[in-house]
């Protein structure tokens, strides 16, 4: 999620949050046996939610919502300054 999200950095997650909405935010999820923190967001036209990382590097991918399970949305993060 580099780089709004670094490495080592602590998110707190509403695990009461756990619908998308319109907006979209960040969530943490579990897809394809991981656990991951990423950008979602619903597809209005397919009613599929796209999976996007912040890297520009990591392709989005478009999956139906019973395809992963959304733990919470991601409300507050902290990093350690250097």
């Amino acid at each position: 999620m580099e780089p709004s999200l670094m490495e080592g950095d602590n998110v707190l997650i509403n695990k009461n949050i756990n619908e998308i909405g319109a907006g979209g935010g960040i969530f943490a999820i579990n897809w394809n046996k991981m656990t991951l923190v990423k950008r979602l967001q619903m597809n209005p036209q397919t009613d599929e939610i796209i999976i996007k990382s912040d890297n520009p590097n990591y392709d989005s991918n478009e999956v139906k919502p019973n395809e992963i399970e959304v733990e919470g949305k991601v409300i507050w993060y902290g990093r350690e300054l250097r």
